[in-house]
């Protein structure tokens, strides 16, 4: 163990308990006892271990911890070498959270030079959705093996707070309870600790015995929220508060100096060291000393950019709060409005509304709560005119036994309700939320006070014109028409609970979909969403909402279903005989070439070496073998590594001023490089000679083997055959072409893409590098016929053929692949473009290739988002970002582009592009807090889960739908039609399911040039329904009639449809032939989104909107859709039966509407307020939510629960605690409206309560989860949405008596409260 090491262990160490004496400034903040961190990737001028340890030695810096990236993995001897060179012990070390490849890496390297060290590990959540004890068991299961793994070379272990559950230093405290590990500690960074500032002496405090580190920056409080997460010291608010809070914990360890920004490491560093040296001075508070000036720009200190969005876009039409005073002609106004344009049935569904919750205190028919009076004949109770009056001003007239009281009881209880019957001795009082009649003796009463309406003031004011006039003329039906009650039970159960239906998980057309009982979809859910609108379109008497999709597998094994890592697991490449060459991202010990192409020497195969394009060097040699690939997800995600023995690499030659790489030729088992140096060309062909590496390389013109340059003997000349066995279905069949599983190299299939020659000769390329050529692709053949036309190729997943040239795109380059002697095999493989950027990360694909009218070739890179290659190859630029795991590229007949995403973090749901240049679609989170690009279309998960690319259909070979364009579903191993359209210039669209599924998950589609059939390739991967490690299908049409929708566009009063044949008029009149689902999702952090209401805050679910009427147009084939309550929705499913077959089933996302459709008879204009964007408010929650600081855990809670009861109550509604007890309480929602919980000052209920009442109508008071601005407000929850939970963790007031617990979402403190008694 090294001196420093043991001195950090030990300072940590004596830290523990209470300091004896407060350390000064002077000494904690010594130059000795910094430690310069985040410098590796985060440096402009990218310093490679030279510069870097010099750096460090001219700055005065004695200890460094290192991070890195994978291309930093070769040079860790060389950094280590360096750092003892200029006298900088390596202190730290990023470390990854399992004994992975890169760990076993780092480890080695520590061993092999003697370095005893901190390893600073960081990971997520260990046990996601389970309880405490889970997580912290699980995580010290997790860190063990790395604990025993360092102690073994002398090194200790640094839990690295990183954010998440994880990251709380409560959380790390409990783990290092329980781990026992002696040479495991804590590193602490203030960076990702701004949720932290509000308590942070108490969670330092609760670390300190366990500190290794802390590593220091500038900190504003909520600087994360403000572009302002990482400061230079002393530029942000906090610095000197929390510095001086470290100085008086008694903490004596060393001081990280964060660099970790995108500017020069050695100008950070000093801007750091400047701020510190003037914050210690502040901190002996010596004067005269002036701030620092930093070299380096400092985040402008500001609230979020987010355009405020109108009020709508979290509650729609609201205006500012502001109570309507009495007025008459108002009373007539809305009278007159609701009497002759009102719709009960719509406000039935104000009334039921999560927002406005008017059931959840007042019963009609068997349904409501018993807060408020019986609504169910209230038209005949009361005139009309009061009935508006009670809706705008709830207090101007009440009943004498709906007159509010708030009673105070001596022992500190709190009950809102009405006076039944009181006499001198006692009071006969009947509890709101329960409806139970307590008796109080007058001596029990300690205060009671009259608060009128429990109806809280302002909902009216909350509601739009629209919603106020639907809510009277519902109240005015009640009692006067009796269907107006029969509403009451369907609207009771969209209110309180979705409605649900039977079913089974079967297809509902298993000739469609044969592989419906294979073993990977053995508990697969076919068609929800077909069945769940086929069921609730028969029924008269429709819900207002229904269930969500429940996810894949039924929702029985979680997010990704049945299929986990061990599912994905596989070998089979490793036993492949893979010739001569391959390319990919080549990883050895102490090197890694990401555009590496390695190369089997000698006629044995005695050597074998790998080539660096980018250099022109060979940077390996081994023996004994040529490459392995790791099992885990198909060898897909960790590059090529070297099967041998390894050996001194062949010395490297620095190539001249000017280099570039072309390619390399084929010929028998020689592989010839050509390159241009200075402008002479060059070959160089790697050998061994006399059982050593030998490099020929010369100029090209002369070099002894340039005579290898025509092309060479064929090297694969095994044909396969297979059969193509025709589908059944019609108007279009799945026909199956048998592929090469079974061939002489043993070679795995896995397809990438496909194209066509111009005599309709069919290639494939594959993940494996192959390029597999097919012949004889008709309607009428039987048999086709493979052959292997080229190897070694970079996880092939785009390809396109031009002049009878293909071009293949890898993870490395566009290869221009050239058949020099016309054998039918490709000897030169040209780089026919590199100028964009590779990622040796292992997710880090690049898909799909098209090219445009002008030559250009774009794609879609995981690293870089959507890219755009000259027509010559040589530049590359970046048309667009915010892609998560783009899976191809589409190009439109009108010359656009789209891209698919797959779901995940900052990506709801799956989703169509169509990309603007400079476009940013979401992924990473928001830029500049500004809302993204809105995609094309979004796509349910129970259609589409990992979406594939796109083609557009040109010719009517392939029945009516030219110009259209077809999706692939990778994810579900399916097609759909997709339908776009563009409203106020914003794109969006809709697909259309068509009937049958592939065997692999689908990638691309291409269309034949003689047949004009759809040919589709595919392959396994993870996340998908693929029977088959490959595919190759082609979806025939059968000449049979189609009906498919052709045309959309979205209207502000309904949706207008084409479609291909003639609709049945009769039959689409039919109330049953039509139903309209909407339904939002969520833009966050999480991985991807449920599914839920448009007009039930917080609820699952699928809104149910009326469809009043269709009208089908002058052409027959043209109809349009009256949806009276469409706003702008995510997601849009209409069902319709347009003739007598099957309906057709349209899934659709709405960003805009257009002005209402006029063209149809009896259209009459109707006032309506669009709503904002849903997206709007996601963003607002997303970049402004204050976050809570009560919840973070602390040790030596009691855990106390309370539930959301029925009709707005607690239970328990009592909870007693001793004077400053330590409380861990958990407020769980099983209710279907929103709720919070906070806990107030005594005597300050009222005062609360009306503040709370305002926030109906403040657009932002989803950020503060409805929280009133108080100093009143002692503890909260956050908003808890249905079914789920929060808990919170606060010491209990010191001073003795009763603190109200209320409920502040607006209208639910005058009945949903109770009391902390503190005794």
């Amino acid at each position: 163990m090294s001196a420093s090491l043991f001195l950090m262990i030990s300072l940590a160490v004596t830290s523990q308990g209470k300091p004896t004496e407060q350390p000064s400034p002077d000494v904690l903040f010594r130059k000795e006892n910094l430690m310069a961190w985040c410098i590796v990737p985060f440096d402009s001028k990218k310093r490679n271990p030279v510069d870097r340890a010099k750096m460090l030695k001219d700055l005065g810096f004695t200890k460094f911890a290192y991070d890195w990236r994978d291309e930093h993995i070769p040079t860790f001897d060389q950094e280590i070498a360096e750092l003892k060179k200029n006298g900088v012990e390596l202190s730290a070390f990023w470390f990854p959270a399992s004994l992975n490849p890169q760990a076993k890496k780092i480890l080695e390297a520590l061993e092999r030079n003697k370095i005893h060290t901190q390893l600073w590990v960081s990971m997520g959540d260990p046990a996601p959705g389970k309880d405490q004890a889970t997580k912290v068991q699980a995580a010290c299961n997790q860190i063990r093996p790395i604990a025993e793994a360092a102690r073994k070379i002398g090194c200790s272990v640094g839990l690295y707070n990183h954010g998440g559950w994880f990251g709380e230093p409560e959380n790390q405290a409990q783990i290092l309870e329980q781990i026992k590990e002696t040479n495991v500690g804590i590193v602490y960074n203030l960076h990702h600790g701004h949720d932290h500032i509000d308590n942070f002496l108490p969670l330092f405090k609760r670390i300190q015995p366990w500190l290794f580190c802390v590593n220091i920056n500038g900190m504003d409080r909520m600087g994360d929220k403000q572009n302002r997460k990482i400061l230079q010291l002393g530029q942000g608010e906090k610095d000197l508060e929390l510095l001086n809070m470290i100085l008086k914990s008694g903490y004596k360890g060393p001081i990280g100096i964060l660099g970790h920004t995108n500017y020069d490491a050695e100008l950070t560093l000093r801007d750091n060291l400047d701020g510190l040296d003037w914050l210690v001075k502040q901190m002996k508070k010596e004067k005269g000393a002036e701030k620092p000036t930093p070299r380096t720009p400092v985040p402008a200190r500001k609230v979020s950019q987010l355009p405020t969005p109108p009020p709508a876009a979290v509650a729609p039409g609201l205006v500012t709060y502001k109570q309507i005073p009495y007025n008459e002609d108002l009373v007539k106004s809305i009278l007159s409005e609701a009497q002759t344009k009102g719709n009960s049935a719509r406000g039935a569904m104000v009334f039921s509304s999560a927002k406005y919750a008017c059931v959840s205190c007042h019963k009609v028919g068997l349904q409501g709560g018993q807060v408020g009076p019986e609504l169910t004949a209230i038209a005949n109770c009361i005139k009309p005119h009061e009935i508006v009056e009670g809706v705008l001003w709830p207090s101007k007239q009440i009943k004498d036994e709906y007159r509010a009281y708030s009673v105070v009881t001596s022992s500190g209880k709190v009950l809102q309700g009405y006076k039944v019957k009181e006499t001198p001795a006692e009071l006969l009082f009947r509890e709101a939320s329960t409806a139970k009649e307590i008796k109080l003796k007058r001596d029990e009463i300690e205060e009671i006070k009259e608060v009128g309406s429990l109806m809280p003031a302002g909902i009216a004011e909350a509601m739009t014109a629209d919603e106020r006039r639907d809510l009277v003329k519902f109240l005015l039906d009640l009692g006067k028409d009796p269907k107006v009650v029969g509403l009451m039970p369907q609207m009771q159960m969209a209110a309180m609970k979705p409605a649900t239906f039977e079913y089974t998980r079967e297809p509902i057309d298993k000739a469609a979909s044969p592989l419906w009982e294979a073993f990977v979809n053995r508990e697969r859910l076919y068609d929800f969403y077909v069945k769940q609108a086929n069921y609730f379109a028969a029924k008269t008497d429709r819900p207002l909402l229904v269930e969500a999709f429940p996810g894949l597998d039924s929702g029985k094994h979680g997010h990704w279903g049945n299929q986990n890592e061990e599912t994905w697991k596989s070998s089979n490449w490793n036993k492949a005989d893979l010739g001569r060459v391959m390319s990919g991202i080549f990883r050895a010990p102490g090197v890694m070439v990401p555009r590496g192409i390695a190369v089997l020497l000698g006629e044995q195969g005695e050597l074998a070496t790998c080539f660096n394009p980018e250099n022109l060097n060979y940077e390996s040699l081994w023996q004994g073998g040529f490459l392995s690939f790791s099992s885990i997800r198909h060898g897909f995600m960790d590059g090529i590594k070297p099967a041998g023995t390894m050996l001194p690499p062949p010395l490297p030659n620095k190539p001249g001023k000017t280099f570039s790489y072309h390619g390399f030729h084929l010929h028998g088992n020689r592989v010839l490089f050509s390159y241009a140096i200075d402008g002479v060309e060059y070959l160089d062909s790697p050998w061994v000679k006399d059982g050593k590496f030998f490099r020929e390389v010369a100029p090209r013109k002369g070099h002894p083997l340039e005579a290898l340059l025509k092309g060479g003997p064929i090297r694969f000349a095994q044909k396969i055959q297979g059969k193509i066995t025709l589908g059944i279905g019609t108007p279009y069949a799945i026909d199956t072409i048998e592929v090469p599983f079974e061939n002489p190299s043993r070679l795995p299939f896995f397809p990438g893409d496909l194209a066509f020659l111009s005599d309709g000769t069919g290639l494939v390329c594959t993940m494996q590098g192959d390029v597999w050529r097919a012949e004889g692709l008709d309607k009428l053949s039987s048999i086709v016929t493979w052959r292997r036309v080229a190897s070694g190729l970079h996880h092939a997943l785009g390809m396109i053929v031009h002049d009878d040239i293909p071009y293949v795109l890898g993870r490395d380059q566009i290869t221009k692949l050239y058949d020099l002697n016309n054998d039918g095999e490709y000897d030169f493989h040209e780089c026919f473009s590199n100028a964009y950027k590779t990622s040796p990360s292992g997710h880090d694909f690049i898909c799909g290739l098209v090219r445009e009218k002008n030559g250009s070739f774009c794609f879609a890179s995981s690293n870089q988002g959507a890219v755009r290659v000259s027509p010559d190859g040589k530049s590359a630029e970046i048309i667009a970002t915010g892609f998560r795991n783009p899976d191809g590229i589409g190009l439109t007949p009108d010359g656009k582009l789209t891209v698919p995403c797959s779901e995940g973090d900052w990506t709801p749901s799956s989703m169509i592009c169509e990309i603007r240049k400079d476009g940013f679609y979401g992924a990473g989170g928001p830029r500049n807090k500004m809302p993204p690009d809105l995609p094309l279309i979004y796509l349910p998960r129970g259609i589409d889960n990992s979406s594939g690319g796109q083609i557009a259909v040109d010719s009517d070979k392939w029945g009516p739908l030219k110009n259209l364009m077809v999706h692939f579903s990778f994810g579900a191993c399916s097609h759909m039609l997709l339908l776009r359209d563009e409203v106020n210039g914003k794109p969006q669209g809709a697909v259309v399911p068509l009937p049958g599924e592939f065997n692999s998950g689908a990638h691309r589609g291409k269309f034949h040039p003689i047949d004009g059939q759809l040919y589709v390739a595919g392959m396994q991967g993870w996340g998908t329904y693929a029977k088959n490690e490959g595919s190759f299908q082609r979806v025939r049409y059968t000449g049979a009639p189609v009906q498919l929708p052709t045309a959309i566009h979205s209207h502000a009063n309904g949706i207008f449809l084409r479609f291909s044949s003639p609709v049945d008029r009769e039959i689409i009149s039919k109330t049953t032939s039509r139903l309209a689902l909407a339904w939002n999702y969520r833009y966050s952090p999480t991985y991807g989104s449920a599914e839920y209401s448009p007009s039930h805050f917080g609820l699952r679910g699928h809104d149910v909107l009326d469809t009043p009427n269709v009208h089908v147009l002058a052409d027959g084939k043209s109809i349009f859709i009256e949806i009276p309550e469409l706003q702008p929705v995510n997601q849009l499913l209409l069902h319709l039966k347009v003739g007598p077959g099957a309906p057709v089933h349209l899934f659709a996302t709405v960003h805009e509407l257009d002005k209402d459709f006029t063209s149809f008879p009896g259209y009459q204009p109707r006032q309506k307020v669009i709503r904002p964007h849903p997206i709007h408010s996601d963003l607002a929650v997303a970049v402004k939510t204050n976050p809570n600081k009560w919840k973070y855990p602390i040790g030596g809670t009691r855990a106390i629960k309370i539930e959301a009861g029925p009709n707005l109550s607690f239970a328990p509604n009592l909870i007693k605690a001793k004077p400053g007890e330590l409380l861990a309480l958990t407020f769980q929602n099983p209710d279907v409206v929103p709720h919070n919980l906070a806990i107030i000052k005594p005597g300050t209920l009222s005062a609360v309560g009306m503040l709370a009442n305002q926030l109906i109508s403040d657009p932002l008071a989803i950020v503060r989860h409805y929280v009133p601005d108080s100093a009143d407000v002692i503890v909260h929850t956050d908003v808890v949405m249905p079914s789920d939970k929060f808990t919170i963790y606060f010491k209990a007031p010191e001073k003795k008596g009763n603190y109200p617990i209320i409920c502040t979402f607006p209208g639910h403190w005058m009945v949903m409260n109770g009391s902390l008694v503190i005794e």
